[in-house]
């Protein structure tokens, strides 16, 4: 099994094709508008075959079809 985001506990997608979602391992990030004094925080967006050193595998996490890992 690879250890990419799409398969980590700390990763949530944003859609069902889940192509694209958010890493939620720290605190969201502060987020300020360059056209208003808006603030607002946001995790960091993460593609599903991205990586980073602190993988946790998520034992929930949808197998493709006709797929079973042993």
């Amino acid at each position: 099994m690879s250890q990419t985001c799409n398969s980590c506990i700390w990763w949530h997608p944003n859609d069902a094709t889940r192509e694209q979602g958010a890493c939620r391992r720290r605190e969201p990030r502060l987020v300020l508008s360059r056209q208003s004094d808006a603030r607002s925080a946001v995790w960091p967006p993460v593609a599903a075959d991205a990586w980073c050193g602190e993988y946790r595998h998520n034992p929930n996490t949808p197998q493709p079809e006709g797929r079973a890992d042993v």
